[in-house]
């Protein structure tokens, strides 16, 4: 998804606004989860903001405002701070769907507890198809194709608390 970022695609500088203010909406939210589960458990809800906020800082706001290069080889300092900033925040939001998981059994609401930890473990598979696409031993593998795991590594991370934002409007 990165690629979508470099200055020669055409739609570069919407995909780089997006990413800005979705960092800036994912951090909003941080801070929204915190005041809603601190109640609950103050060390878990600061658990699930820091990973938000790292991935909405790393792997947003930081790879909106410095694009990377057409290979994946981080030669420059923007390419350097996108492909870092990236890698770690991608990285801390996978466990947030299993800190929901954990806050969910703490409430005692068992159903969506288990939705959130089967989410978890979804995203980490996905996560790891999605690594070991970019391995040469997998060129000409349907595993070869690490957009649809990333995409599908994000789907898993954000289901859970696109269920959890329905159940608070409703």
């Amino acid at each position: 998804m990165s690629l979508l970022g470099n200055k020669n695609y055409p739609l570069h500088i919407i995909y780089n606004i997006w990413l800005v203010l979705a960092g800036i909406l994912f951090l909003l939210s941080a801070v929204n989860l915190y005041i809603l589960f601190a109640p609950i458990s103050k060390t878990l809800a600061i658990c699930l903001t820091v990973s938000l906020a790292v991935y909405a800082i790393g792997a947003c706001i930081l790879s909106g405002l410095f694009s990377v290069g057409i290979t994946k080889k981080l030669m420059t300092m923007p390419e350097k701070i996108h492909g870092y900033g990236s890698v770690i925040g991608f990285f801390v939001l996978l466990f947030a769907p299993l800190i929901l998981s954990c806050m969910l059994f703490k409430m005692r609401d068992v159903t969506f507890a288990v939705i959130a930890l089967l989410c978890f473990f979804l995203a980490v598979r996905s996560f790891a198809l999605f690594i070991m696409a970019d391995k040469t031993r997998f060129l000409g593998a349907f595993i070869e194709n690490e957009g649809i795991w990333q995409r599908l590594c994000l789907l898993f991370v954000y289901l859970p608390f696109t269920v959890l934002s329905i159940r608070q409007l409703i």
